[in-house]
């Protein structure tokens, strides 16, 4: 991660204005330096309010910070909700997960679906769901598809074990 952000920082250097390269940066920096994260986030949304890019970040930064009503607010609305990124749907399905509210959590999970069928956190966070109300038969068809897209995908296979586990098949 270092040698990355390193990279970052000195492509940040060349392209000052690139969006691209402050996405990339503030993406890496969101977990362990998430002031700077926001700064490039800002510089994003000053330059290009309406690129979705920036409003996905800022609403990334906030839930990663612990602040999910203003994550929620974020993603929830245009450029972000409406925008090519899987994973506003599924940080506004986590965010229902939460709240308790989960047939909302499925929508939003089955939504970031729609956006990229090949988005593994979104799939398996669906097939979650559905093992926990009781669906196997979905849950491992959730599971299949993901293993189909990732055979080597560690979680879905514990999930698709414990779906055999339980179905009896050891």
């Amino acid at each position: 991660i270092a040698d990355t952000q390193k990279l970052l920082v000195d492509l940040k250097e060349k392209f000052p204005k690139s969006v691209d390269v402050a996405a990339r940066l503030a993406f890496s920096l969101m977990q362990d330096q998430p002031q700077r994260a926001r700064k490039e986030v800002d510089q994003i949304l000053e330059s290009q309010p309406n690129n979705p890019v920036g409003h996905v970040l800022l609403g990334e930064l906030q839930f990663v910070s612990g602040d999910y009503v203003s994550a929620e607010v974020t993603l929830g609305k245009d450029p972000a909700v409406n925008s090519p990124y899987p994973q506003v749907h599924l940080l506004l399905g986590n965010i229902a997960l939460k709240k308790g509210s989960i047939d909302q959590a499925l929508i939003h999970f089955q939504k970031s679906l729609a956006v990229n069928g090949s988005y593994l956190p979104a799939r398996l966070a669906s097939a979650e769901v559905f093992l926990s109300r009781g669906r196997t038969a979905d849950a491992g068809e959730e599971t299949r598809k993901a293993l189909e897209i990732r055979p080597d995908f560690v979680p879905a296979r514990l999930l698709n074990a414990a779906l055999e586990n339980a179905d009896g098949n050891y």
